[in-house]
């Protein structure tokens, strides 16, 4: 287990140096386990090279400072505890925190979710359904991964929906259909021009 660890260690000292330890430190500094300070905040929003007022910055840590403690015990989860902040926090005093933090927990944690998307868009895109245009890949894709209703859910949602049933019948959506039967009902005449 130890040649394990020291490889492990010597892996990370080779990928990450010194110049990462204020991103990775100030990130840390966002967990509100503890109290943030100024120079771990400024590190971070540096770092990160976000266009941010440094001087409201400031301010907002101020005001999240006196916050901090009472948020910090109630939630278990750090995303809960930054959405307990911001409702507490007035807009015009939490502008630029709220983009430093949005910023930072919006990185994600793995490409599972990229990996997952390029499965299933290999899955639709297939040998049999490769004439398949991009906005319906797309279209497609936005189905699967977004909605979370049930076969029967969605039936009713499609049937008390007269406007989506009025779409689904209409002949919009076959739009190089109508190209085709345009330019087969106006043929030209060899040597003619077009107007």
């Amino acid at each position: 287990a130890g040649g394990a660890l020291s490889r492990c260690l010597e892996f990370l000292e080779q990928r990450y140096g010194p110049e990462d330890a204020a991103l990775f430190g100030g990130m840390a500094a966002l967990s509100l386990d503890r109290e943030v300070s100024w120079a771990e905040l400024e590190a971070l929003a540096r770092a990160l090279r976000l266009p941010l007022d440094l001087d409201r910055l400031h301010d907002e840590l101020c005001a999240l400072h006196r916050l901090q403690a009472q948020t910090a015990a109630k939630e278990p989860r750090l995303d809960r505890r930054w959405v307990e902040v911001f409702r507490q926090l007035p807009p015009d005093e939490s502008g630029q925190l709220f983009r430093l933090v949005s910023f930072v927990l919006s990185i994600p944690v793995s490409n599972g979710y990229c990996e997952r998307v390029f499965r299933l868009m290999a899955t639709l895109w297939s040998k049999e359904r490769n004439r398949l245009s991009e906005r319906l890949v797309k279209a497609e894709l936005q189905v699967q991964l977004n909605y979370s209703m049930t076969c029967a859910q969605f039936y009713q949602y499609v049937k008390d929906s007269p406007d989506l049933l009025k779409a689904a019948r209409s002949q919009l959506k076959y739009r190089f259909k109508k190209k085709r039967v345009t330019n087969e009902q106006s043929p030209q005449q060899p040597g003619t021009q077009a107007p």
